[in-house]
């Protein structure tokens, strides 16, 4: 009984702890982490990280290499970020790494790598230096020359088409046109809000997996703790206190109690029965009355002889005498 019982502990213990693996290695697969490949770590440092998250992708040409595993502030205010990159990619030394856009909507951000020209490899846990790549989202937010001035020409040739269109066409399509136009700039603006709040939705994306990877963290150290042999040490605990409950004398120990209990109940048979002195003075109030009214005697007749002692003992020293007196 005890044996099949440890067995069966044993087999759920198993199934909890393949669930276990089986879910951490699954979560790691759907984050695209390979948990069988050795990554090399590289570090750069920004001044401005926003849009950079550790999901963010490390690509080159387009081709993701690696990802970033880790944005921490430094005491001076600028951010390190530990880059991982697959080990059959080489870095080279004088490679640079630089912030680009994903897209034109989110503000997400990933890590470009720009190779150097040299073969040497760098070494594992090498300070790449990190520039800040200028897009067009870029330029035109920040009010970089080059690309302020290509926009700038491109709206006054915009602004001249529409002038010699108005001059061309008649009143209903400059009517139908301007409705187009403000049909467009009415979905810029949602478009504005829709990139505003796909940026506030990617810093909870960002706190989302920070609490996923410390789930990911628990489960590590409770899976390390299933290994140290714990699990072992309970079951020969529950083994042995099973082993020590079973030999007890419980048999032995309700027979006792059984055979106690049938003496108990003859016992008050008897007493029922006024059988014995102690049924008959509890079932024959004549008897007790009888007890009480003697007791009751006996204690007037101690007072009196403790008042009057001579009533009952004649003491004499000359005991002749006494008489004929």
């Amino acid at each position: 009984m005890a044996e099949g019982k440890k067995r069966y502990e044993i087999k759920i213990g198993i199934l909890a702890l393949v669930s276990i693996l089986a879910l951490f290695f699954g979560f790691n697969f759907f984050k695209g982490n390979n948990l069988f490949s050795r990554e090399k770590e590289y570090i750069t440092y920004f001044d401005n990280v926003e849009g950079l998250s550790t999901s963010s992708k490390v690509m080159l040409n387009g081709y993701q290499v690696g990802k970033v595993a880790e944005v921490e502030m430094q005491p001076d205010h600028r951010f390190k970020v530990l880059m991982l990159v697959d080990h059959e990619f080489t870095v080279t030394e004088g490679t640079v790494v630089e912030q680009v856009g994903s897209d034109l909507l989110s503000g997400a951000k990933n890590i470009g790598m720009v190779p150097s020209t040299s073969k040497t490899p760098a070494k594992e846990g090498t300070v790449l230096p990190g520039v800040e790549a200028v897009g067009l989202m870029d330029g035109i937010t920040k009010g970089v020359p080059g690309v302020m001035d290509n926009l700038t020409r491109v709206t006054s040739n915009a602004d001249t088409l529409m002038t010699n269109l108005r001059g061309v066409v008649s009143d209903n399509t400059g009517k139908h046109i301007e409705q187009i136009l403000t049909s467009i700039e009415l979905a810029m603006k949602q478009i504005e809000v829709l990139s505003q709040s796909l940026a506030r939705q990617s810093g909870n994306i960002n706190s989302l997996m920070t609490n996923a990877n410390g789930t990911i963290s628990n489960l590590q150290r409770v899976s390390n703790s299933l290994n140290d042999g714990r699990v072992d040490r309970i079951l020969g605990n529950a083994e042995q206190a099973t082993h020590q409950f079973s030999e007890a004398k419980i048999e032995q120990t309700i027979n006792n109690l059984e055979t106690t209990t049938q003496k108990l109940n003859a016992l008050m048979s008897k007493l029922d029965k006024n059988e014995g002195t102690l049924g008959l003075l509890v079932n024959d109030p004549k008897l007790y009355n009888s007890l009480n009214q003697t007791v009751t005697e006996l204690g007037k007749l101690s007072e009196d002889l403790k008042e009057h002692p001579g009533r009952y003992i004649n003491i004499s020293i000359f005991p002749s005498k006494a008489r004929k007196e």
